[in-house]
């Protein structure tokens, strides 16, 4: 997990004030760059999706600043605010119909060393199953198992969302360390 954070951490560095798509990956772990969204704002900021060509995984990285000023890297009220809803948005999905049978959340709090400094993050994980309510959903079937965190780092709110088809829950955390490893890769 901190490898994986560590890669994350260094992959925002690079796109300092960007939104080019080309700072970015173009294929993490056969995951491909689907999608770039800038949103209408400076403070909604933007975010990256990542499919595979062949599953149903997805890979989506955000960076914003959600109208904070100067905030500090590591875990603030403003990032446990982003990290709670977060969890809020996939009860929510449940409630409208999208999801199912949505599992309560493993939390935790850990910390990074990133160019010598410390930085703390929320991390989560929970499953669930889409409906077919959701546009586009191919399987109701499988259990979707995604991780989450959330940080501040260089003023900015970060947030990752990966979401893969795997019930158990070992399979699922290697499966996110071979995109990790990817990125650490073509980071380095």
């Amino acid at each position: 997990m901190h490898r994986f954070l560590l890669s994350l951490l260094s992959l925002i560095s690079l796109i300092g004030t960007s939104h080019a798509s080309t700072n970015f990956p173009q294929d993490i772990n056969g995951m491909e760059m689907v999608q770039v969204t800038m949103y209408d704002s400076v403070a909604a900021g933007f975010s990256i999706r990542y499919e595979p060509l062949q599953s149903l995984d997805k890979l989506d990285l955000y960076l914003y600043t959600n109208g904070y000023e100067n905030l500090p890297d590591g875990i603030s009220d403003p990032v446990r605010t982003e990290y709670d809803e977060i969890y809020s948005a996939i009860v929510q999905m449940e409630e409208l119909g999208y999801y199912v049978g949505v599992t309560k959340p493993k939390r935790g709090e850990s910390t990074i060393t990133l160019g010598g400094e410390k930085i703390s993050y929320l991390w989560g994980y929970t499953q669930f199953k889409q409906t077919s309510k959701a546009a586009g959903v191919k399987d109701t079937d499988s259990v979707r198992s995604s991780f989450y965190f959330v940080t501040a780092y260089q003023g900015r709110l970060m947030k990752l969302r990966y979401t893969i088809i795997e019930s158990k829950f070992t399979t699922a955390f290697d499966r996110f360390m071979k995109v990790v490893d990817d990125l650490e890769a073509q980071m380095n």
